[in-house]
């Protein structure tokens, strides 16, 4: 009864919208990180999408296509890999 007297109408105030979790791509190359990273983001209602190598990471990206990267800061050991692969994914 409360809504007669709002100005604006806000449909998700009035019928709850289930959203499916989203997706994160974790990419880290030392596997205990990989996994503490992937257990603290599925107990928070993320879906995790694991990686520790650098050559599965494009094909990962295209197919499931995450909400969320993640990167170690030592995933690569030349910045130019990491920078190509983040400008071929603007360009996709």
């Amino acid at each position: 009864m409360s809504y007669l007297y709002k100005e604006k109408l806000n449909l998700l105030d009035l019928v709850p919208v289930l959203k499916g979790p989203k997706t994160v791509l974790l990419a880290e190359p030392e596997e205990y990180l990989l996994a503490l990273y992937s257990g603290y983001l599925i107990n928070n209602n993320f879906l995790v999408k694991p990686c520790s190598q650098i050559r599965q990471l494009d094909g990962i990206i295209k197919k499931c296509s995450p909400d969320l990267l993640l990167f170690s800061v030592h995933f690569y050991e030349e910045i130019s890999r990491g920078l190509e692969l983040l400008l071929s994914l603007s360009r996709d």
